[in-house]
């Protein structure tokens, strides 16, 4: 079967119940404001250590979880807007000059992860941040664009700061997905194993189609 089949099948598979038979329609993805957030460092790639290894040699690719592009293209395909959300910082460069924020766009392109203007956002921290204050900084960027009108339905991450920060800001512990060390604390919901294969494939066979593209 093509690609382009498979993925006609998996929207179809995924679609709501009830708009085939009423002749009722999705709404342009345009319009759509549900968001997906995730952490990226220890959370799509494998260690924290991974971007700090770049920053010294550019030369280094941080390495990743199997699974990550597929899951959040995933959710992208269903019209959820992806927020990258790290504590990275934008004042950092890497020691050919490339910034932290082109050096961490290049990563997601280059990967397979889904980024485009529209229907992806990507905040990093104005400086290098402690514990306390990576929470503050995370759970702000998340309430100003709740402010803006959208909700978070699905949140990612790795770290103890992932969790306070997404709870701070309202983001239903049932729907926050932890992986590694910390996976399932706080009444959070666990990652099985260190790459995100099977939970992609668990997950996204549950999660709506909110609009189609045009």
């Amino acid at each position: 079967m093509s690609r382009k089949l498979s993925f006609f099948w998996l929207i179809l598979a995924a679609w709501p119940a009830g708009y085939g038979d009423t002749g009722a329609s999705l709404p342009n993805c345009d319009s759509v404001r549900q968001v997906v957030v995730t952490d990226i460092d220890e959370t799509l790639t494998t260690s924290d250590a991974e971007f700090v290894e770049q920053l010294v040699d550019p030369a280094h690719d941080p390495s990743m979880r199997a699974g990550g592009p597929e899951l959040m293209q995933g959710y992208a395909e269903r019209g959820f807007v992806i927020h990258y959300l790290t504590a990275r910082s934008r004042t950092l460069k890497l020691t050919d000059g490339t910034t932290c924020e082109q050096a961490t766009i290049d990563w997601v392109e280059e990967h397979g992860f889904p980024w485009n203007q529209g229907q992806t956002w990507l905040d990093l921290a104005d400086a290098v941040l402690s514990s306390d204050d990576t929470v503050t900084y995370k759970t702000a960027a998340i309430e100003t664009r709740k402010a803006q009108g959208y909700s978070y339905e699905y949140a990612y991450g790795n770290a103890t700061t992932d969790i306070s920060a997404y709870e701070a800001a309202g983001i239903d512990k049932t729907e926050t997905f932890i992986v590694g060390t910390h996976a399932g604390e706080q009444g959070t919901r666990a990652i099985d194993g260190e790459d995100f294969v099977q939970h992609a494939a668990e997950q996204l066979p549950q999660v709506p189609t909110l609009c189609v593209f045009h």
